[in-house]
């Protein structure tokens, strides 16, 4: 074969002669459409007297095995794709740290749950605290909660805090784990009670016998973490319990504070 060279205005030059091959990539990848295009070029300028020391046969014999791999090579880099699309898609719902260099090369790290993904101008983004990122400016990725186990396993020893009380109404408020990051905004907490105090031994216990009371999810930053449990008997006593479910799904409870109405 003769001499193939490359450049970056998209053209390629084959013993002389000017091939317009624009590449589709931004790293300039050759594509089949570029491969034809060499070959064609090729054929045009052959020497099918043999003065090369080959000859018409094995010239043709070269371009199949050259189609051959360029095909293999074109599975590969879809095979990349569908792996580097199912790992965006994977992201999904789990903890990522971003990075991103600010002014003076400073990097700017940031921590919470991947949101969404988004294709934009052939590349993948994820989405972190309402904040497109590239997937290269991602640290490292994990499942929510994971390295703040510790921190959830504590809330049994949390206390409720009653914070006013009426004839038959009381309002609570609780802290919140010390997690990394905005994964405490991803915490959903919801509000139990009951006059049996064995109805709170257990979240499954909580969940099975005592009365909701409601969540907090959807509330605003200053309100996450308290309630009014209204409609409750003057006279009795009652048991006040908090589940709190961590982004990664994993349930956890409060200490149960105990109120005498």
């Amino acid at each position: 074969m003769g001499e193939v060279r490359f450049s970056t205005d998209g053209t390629t030059q084959y013993n002389g002669i000017t091939v317009n091959t624009p590449f589709e990539s931004e790293n300039q990848s050759l594509t089949m459409a570029d491969f034809l295009q060499l070959m064609i070029a090729e054929m045009k300028n052959q020497d099918f007297m043999g003065s090369d020391g080959g000859s018409q046969s094995n010239s043709a014999a070269n371009y199949i095995t050259q189609m051959a791999q360029m095909s293999t090579i074109q599975q590969m880099e879809q095979l990349a794709y569908y792996s580097k699309t199912n790992y965006a898609m994977s992201l999904v719902g789990k903890q990522a740290t971003v990075a991103t260099l600010g002014i003076g090369g400073s990097v700017k790290k940031e921590t919470g749950i991947v949101e969404k993904v988004t294709l934009d101008n052939n590349e993948y983004l994820a989405y972190v605290n309402g904040k497109g990122y590239k997937l290269s400016e991602i640290m490292n990725v994990g499942v929510p909660g994971a390295d703040d186990s510790d921190e959830y396993d504590k809330l049994k020893t949390n206390p409720v805090y009653v914070t006013s009380k009426g004839t038959d109404y009381i309002r609570i408020r609780w802290d919140a784990p010390k997690v990394t990051g905005d994964e405490e905004k991803n915490i959903v907490y919801q509000v139990y009670y009951s006059t049996e105090k064995t109805d709170m031994n257990s979240v499954e216990d909580m969940e099975k016998k005592a009365t909701y009371a409601g969540s907090t999810e959807k509330a605003d930053d200053s309100e996450r973490r308290s309630m009014e449990i209204d409609e409750l008997e003057p006279g009795k006593t009652y048991y006040v319990g908090i589940v709190a479910t961590s982004p990664g799904g994993v349930k956890y409870m409060y200490q149960t504070t105990q109120v005498k109405m």
